[in-house]
């Protein structure tokens, strides 16, 4: 009978142990927000007015285990918060590669009044996904995400390895990166 107790408690722990399931690290080659935190970002307009931003956060996820039949989805991502030492506006950044299902950018500006919104999906329905770190070789290294009904900014270019690029606010002025 003892034996017999031994013997399930071992199935119960070999199959719980199936139970997880490893959800992998944001890749380190699709780097769309290459910045450290209190990095500092400059953007000149066609007036050469300067805008300066601090990136207050920036953020990859690292791998973990997630319990098999949770509700909760594997997801890695990169997150990147952008302020403006003028509090013009503050931008967050993320891009998530959400189970082996899509690769979605989204970007939210804030300001003291509004709220912009911005979302993209990069790559979506491929199983090229599960490979987190071939996934760079089916994206393009340029992202422009636009959306004219914003109210702060409705453009925003992004380009692997150098990060924001430019963007365009709402009247139409347009800001490029000082390198």
């Amino acid at each position: 009978m003892r034996k017999l107790g031994v013997i399930l408690i071992l199935i119960m722990l070999l199959f719980c142990i199936g139970c997880r399931r490893h959800c992998y690290r944001f890749p380190a080659n699709l780097n769309y927000f290459p910045y450290s935190k209190n990095q500092k970002l400059k953007f000149v307009n066609s007036l050469q007015n300067i805008q300066t931003f601090n990136i207050y956060d920036k953020e990859n996820s690292k791998s973990y285990f997630s319990e098999m039949y949770s509700k909760g989805f594997c997801k890695a991502y990169s997150n990147c918060s952008i302020n403006s030492t003028q509090n013009v506006f503050n931008i967050r950044c993320s891009i998530q590669i959400v189970e082996c299902v899509e690769v979605i950018l989204m970007c939210d500006v804030q300001n003291t009044m509004h709220s912009d919104y911005f979302a993209m999906p990069l790559l979506q329905g491929s199983n090229t996904i599960c490979n987190y770190d071939e996934i760079t070789t089916h994206l393009a290294d340029t992202i422009s995400i636009e959306n004219e009904s914003n109210t702060i900014i409705r453009k925003i270019v992004i380009i692997k390895g150098k990060g924001l690029v430019s963007y365009t606010t709402a009247d139409g002025e347009e800001w490029e990166l000082i390198e």
